[in-house]
């Protein structure tokens, strides 16, 4: 559908009249018949140069270039449907034609108010009627034989638009006589006309109307600017014909005496005032007998005086329904409550292309309204983000939204989104016919504002110390003192919550409240009471972070987890008073205490912004505090590759611990600087720190601090090659760690395990084991460690053969390291991409990780994973032929792995070497390389070393020419290995 009409387009729209019941009457019959429709539809289109671009169930909707061919194939769509032997199942169809701007884009027409005026032109009209606007209307260029058109005059249609004049096909071969057009005009009412489409709500709008089916009264509530008034009105619309005596609209907002709320409804329906009678008991009288649909728009301010009277006006009228808008309940008996919520917002971090901006209610309201300020606006590639931002920082509020499209007639939407910090300045000059409080954003929440008591008012501007939301138990300390008692806080929060300027989610436990309240909430405060304010948040929040960082170790550890998740927002903003405000030793406490649940739930960069931002100043408070920061940033670097840094933090705060003989502290930073040297390949050193911190744990008797220390001893001997070793440690290890209850580490422990397992061939055991510790992984949210299993696992599944799976999880690894900021852990996912490229023949892509991954490690300064790369690009060009490019990788490879003990990988590079050499007839060079091979098997004497590659490796050298002496020597190596077999140690 490469050549759809655009710019001005005439649009045709059908749909078949009482579709479901005749799909309900007519079961078997029905979908033949719809198949005739179908044919009958595209044929009379296409035939007329026409275009089906979107089929929704029965309804088709076509584009044409000229409205003449619109208008043809409409009069031929009827004539053959009306020529077909139907039978007793009938197909009636209704034909809406309206010309105006679109857009082709691929896969659906922009031009939202073209699109739905066609729509509603379509919907009023009956069965075999064809309605056309007056913009096609003026378009037709020739006089047709046997076709008039009959002006129906100005109509309104549901969507409450200015009145579109219609037109109706009229010929001697279709019929012409219909019953009165089902338009707002039908019914009596006094719905105001809207200047602007209803956009989005298809969801809400589809809640309000089945929830106003099944009750009298149904109050919609929701702070100022959600839209409230104007869902209540497009639900009017919708509805009306299911009201005998119409919809009728009572606005409410100017009225300050609550005397005069009947007469203002009175005045509303168009009844007039009966002498000497109370005017309740005559909008009473008057609506007894009446089937309508009344509308109280805005009924807060006089909330008491509008649950009095609805309660009389329903009780005394059986087919009188009520739709009320406000901020709170009207508490009468039956009422049926709907929360208004804000429109859909995309998510800037991830969706910014135009396109997918679209689907979003509250970028197409932007859109729309920024073309009544500017009718060339439209979003593209350069714009589509700070639109994204805009919607986003708004929260959805139709109104704020409303306001910030109007500005691009002066500002660009980036200049927008860099204002709204200052929104309540930015967001001003909404239409002079709106209400006062609905011109600005600031007007708008004043109006709710000064409708509180004092008490509440007073509440609402400290609760906008929070970030995020908030408990009852943190607003009871952070806001209560000598004016708001403790005691009165929940009634206090409770009364807020019913005016809707807060919501409360009950599965949390938590308090919201909008941005721009907690905006308006901060701009009434003095930088005295705020400041006071902001450091009592500080103070509690440091006191939870400290509870939680033992709790977090603990059996319970994910409800704690969680609980620190949702107040993150709060931990960033007291970190951001501390440093602002000179009050560090809280923040050096509260940024201790977040470590591990940075780490465990991936804010890996955040939490070094966090340390670096500290440190950067000097610093003249508790060491014990400044020890724990060092040793958390120390572990942050480490985590982002940044080992040089990382190990001058450790020796300074190791330096601080033995200065004050604190051996908990001095335990956990010699456990750091054995992991940092394990990184670099320097293994006997790791060992000695390992074994150091070892000691203290066990003097102090910590059981958390041993378990920790045997698993990092697993993993030394691990690496190099020691697997009964690595085993005995990791076992240890992981008997601790189950009698302590901490699955974190208990899934570290499976996870190592299932590594060996693999190394010694059993892959379908190491997937089960490596599976059950993703799961734990991602029970607890843990992203890093969430992280290294799914490259550990993707590895086996590569080594079994499953290779979309080890695909798929290697992605998804990749990704979350990008977004950790994990960069060993980077080039770890891009290593394991160019081993399933080398495995499914993508030569050219396997190179290419390979190499990038080789950069990324020598940038690290990460010996084993860099032997690792060369290794592999060893084994690349090997098996391209290319021996000259493979001897490089391989000797450099095993240079590293013998200058960190690594003696098995040391022993693929001796064989791999020797086999070049004696394809190349050196056969001195294979001598030296065959006998220090042999010293290795012979001093090894552990069937662990007998890799697949090792045992492959043996295998080709049968195939070669060999002298007398390096015959002997094979010999040997192949008794050794004979001899490890018949062993079976493990």
């Amino acid at each position: 559908m490469t050549d759809l009409p655009n710019g001005k387009v005439t649009f045709l729209f059908t749909d078949i009249e009482g579709s479901t019941r005749l799909a309900q009457r007519f079961q078997i019959k029905m979908p033949g018949a719809l198949l005739i429709h179908h044919k009958i539809l595209d044929e009379a289109v296409e035939f007329h140069k026409g275009h089906v671009f979107k089929i929704a169930g029965d309804a088709f909707c076509c584009s044409f270039e000229n409205a003449d061919d619109a208008v043809d194939a409409s009069v031929r769509i009827q004539k053959k449907l009306a020529a077909e032997q139907w039978d007793e199942l009938e197909i009636k169809v209704r034909i809406g034609i309206h010309t105006g701007d679109a857009e082709w884009k691929g896969n659906d027409y922009t031009g939202y108010i073209t699109l739905a005026a066609t729509q509603r032109i379509m919907s009023v009209a009956y069965g075999r009627q064809i309605l056309i606007s007056e913009s096609v209307f003026d378009l037709l260029k020739d006089m047709r034989p046997g076709i008039s058109f009959r002006d129906l005059g100005s109509r309104r249609l549901k969507d409450l638009d200015d009145p579109l004049k219609l037109f109706q096909i009229v010929s001697s071969e279709l019929v012409s006589d219909f019953p009165p057009l089902k338009t707002l005009d039908a019914r009596p009412n006094n719905l105001p006309s809207q200047l602007t489409s209803f956009v989005g709500r298809e969801k809400e709008l589809s809640d309000v109307k089945k929830l106003l089916s099944g009750t009298k009264l149904l109050t919609l509530l929701g702070p100022g600017g959600t839209g409230k008034t104007r869902l209540s009105l497009q639900t009017g619309a919708d509805v009306i014909d299911d009201f005998a005596n119409g919809v009728w609209f009572a606005e409410l907002d100017s009225l300050t005496n609550e005397r005069l709320l009947p007469q203002t409804i009175a005045l509303a329906l168009g009844v007039t005032e009966v002498p000497r009678q109370d005017p309740e008991e005559t909008i009473s009288d008057y609506l007894r007998e009446k089937q309508l649909l009344l509308i109280l728009d805005n009924c807060e301010h006089l909330i008491d005086a509008c649950s009095r009277l609805a309660q009389k006006l329903l009780s005394n009228s059986s087919e009188l329904k009520i739709i009320a808008t406000s901020r709170e309940a009207l508490r009468v008996s039956g009422e049926q409550i709907f929360q208004v919520p804000s429109l859909s917002c995309p998510d800037p971090d991830e969706i910014n292309s135009p396109e997918q901006l679209k689907e979003f209610e509250s970028v197409r309201l932007f859109l729309e309204r920024a073309l009544f300020a500017d009718p060339n606006f439209k979003i593209d590639s350069d714009n589509a983000s700070a639109i994204s931002h805009i919607c986003f920082q708004l929260e959805g509020i139709p109104l704020a939204i409303e306001l910030a499209a109007a500005r691009v007639k002066v500002l660009s939407p980036e200049k927008i989104n860099e204002r709204l910090k200052d929104r309540f300045r930015l967001l001003i000059g909404g239409s002079r016919s709106s209400l006062p409080r609905q011109q600005t954003l600031r007007a708008l929440v004043d109006w709710s504002y000064d409708l509180l008591i004092e008490s509440e008012k007073i509440l609402l501007k400290r609760l906008s110390v929070f970030s995020g939301g908030w408990t009852l138990e943190a607003v009871e300390n952070i806001c209560s003192d000598d004016i708001l008692k403790k005691e009165n806080i929940f009634d206090l929060l409770t009364a807020l919550m019913e005016k809707s300027l807060l919501t409360f989610e009950a599965i949390s436990e938590r308090y919201r409240m909008l941005e721009t309240i907690r905006q308006y909430g901060r701009d009434k405060m003095s930088s005295t009471e705020l400041a006071q304010l902001r450091s009592k948040h500080l103070k509690f929040f440091t006191a939870l972070g400290e509870v939680s960082e033992i709790k977090i170790t603990e059996p319970d550890q994910n409800k704690w987890l969680e609980k620190l998740e949702q107040d993150l927002p709060n931990f960033n903003e007291a970190l951001t008073f501390s440093v602002n405000e000179d009050d560090k030793e809280y923040g050096l406490r509260l940024a201790g205490s977040l470590g591990n649940f940075w780490i465990k739930h991936g804010h890996i960069t955040l939490g070094r912004l966090w340390y670096t931002k500290f440190l950067e100043d000097e610093i003249n408070i508790s060491s014990s505090y400044l020890v724990k920061v060092l040793n958390n940033a120390a572990k942050f670097a480490r985590l982002q590759g940044d080992l040089k840094y990382a190990k001058t933090l450790l020796e300074e705060s190791l330096e601080l611990l033995t200065t004050q003989d604190d051996k908990p502290g001095e335990a956990v930073t010699l456990r750091e600087l054995g992991t940092i040297e394990m990184n670099k390949g320097e293994y006997e050193k790791a060992q000695k720190y390992y074994e150091d911190s070892l000691s203290i744990y066990t003097e102090l008797k910590d059981e958390a601090g041993i378990s920790s220390c045997l698993n990092n001893l697993g993993n030394k001997f691990h690496f190099q090659g020691d697997i009964n070793t690595a085993i005995n440690f990791y076992e240890e290890s992981l008997k601790l760690k189950r009698k302590i209850g901490d699955k974190s580490a208990i899934s570290n422990s499976l996870t190592n395990l299932g590594i060996i397992l693999s190394q010694n061939g059993d892959n379908k055991q190491a997937i089960s084991v490596l599976e059950e510790s993703l799961h734990l992984y991602r029970e607890q949210g843990n992203k890093s460690l969430i992280l290294a299993c799914l490259l550990n696992l993707s590895n086996v599944m590569r080594f079994e053969g499953q290779l979309v799976k080890s695909r798929s999880l290697t992605e998804e690894a990749l990704l979350l390291s990008n977004e950790l900021g994990e960069k060993a852990r980077t080039a770890q996912a891009i290593l394991r991409l160019g081993q399933l490229s080398e495995m499914e023949c993508n030569d050219e892509n396997a190179i290419r990780l390979f190499e990038e991954s080789l950069l990324i490690n020598r940038e690290l300064g990460d010996k084993h994973d860099t032997a690792v790369c060369l290794h592999l690009l060893g084994n690349f060009f090997k098996k391209k032929g290319n021996y000259g490019e493979a001897v490089r990788y391989f000797k450099e490879s095993m240079e590293i792995f013998r200058s960190v003990g690594n003696r098995k990988n040391v022993l693929v590079g001796l064989l791999n070497l020797g086999l070049f050499a004696i394809r190349e007839k050196d056969y001195r060079s294979a001598k030296e390389l065959y006998s220090e091979s042999l010293t290795i098997f012979q001093n090894e004497g552990d069937k662990n070393i007998l890799t697949p590659e090792i045992l492959e490796l043996i295998g080709e050298l049968k195939k070669e020419t060999l002298t007398a002496e390096l015959t002997g020597l094979i010999s040997s190596i192949e008794n050794c290995v004979q001899n490890m077999n018949s062993e079976n140690k493990l």
